[in-house]
C-alpha cells in the first residue's frame, strides 16, 4: 500500500468517525462492534449510527459495489437502499466465505483506483 493509498482510506474512515457520537476511544473498545458479543451503550449508539451512514449511501454504489464483488444477491428497482444494504449484510453474514473473498479482493485493490465505499470497507473488514 502507498502512502497516498492509505491517506485516502484514512479519510474515508475520519468520516464515517467523525460523523458518529463522541466516545471515548481506549484499546479495549472495539467501535465495530465485530469480536464484542454485548455492547455497552457508547459502542451500540456507534454501531447503529454506522448502520444509519452506510443506509445514506447512493442506492446505485450498492449495486455496483454487488456486481463488483460478482456476490449473488438479487434485488429490483423498487428496492430501498436500506432493503439492499439489509440484503447484503444478510448475505455476508450467511456467508463467511464470501467476506473472507471480500476482504482478499480489497487487500488486491488497494494498489488500483477503487471506490471510496470499497475503501472503507476494507478499512472495517481488516483483522
Amino acid at each position: 500500500m502507498k502512502t497516498h493509498e492509505l491517506a485516502k482510506a484514512l479519510k474515508a474512515l475520519a468520516i464515517i468517525l467523525e460523523n458518529g457520537p463522541n466516545v471515548n476511544f481506549t484499546e479495549n473498545t472495539d467501535l465495530l462492534g465485530v469480536k464484542s458479543k454485548k455492547f455497552s451503550s457508547d459502542e451500540l449508539a456507534v454501531n447503529l449510527h454506522t448502520l444509519v451512514a452506510l443506509s445514506k449511501i447512493d442506492k446505485r454504489q450498492w449495486t455496483s459495489f454487488i456486481s463488483e464483488f460478482n456476490f449473488p444477491i438479487n434485488y429490483n428497482d423498487r428496492d430501498s437502499t436500506r432493503n439492499i444494504l439489509g440484503k447484503i449484510m444478510s448475505y455476508l453474514d450467511e456467508n463467511p466465505n464470501a467476506v473472507s473473498m471480500l476482504k482478499n479482493k480489497t487487500k488486491k485493490n488497494m494498489s488500483t483506483n477503487q471506490s471510496a465505499l470499497t475503501e472503507a470497507l476494507n478499512i472495517l473488514l481488516k483483522d
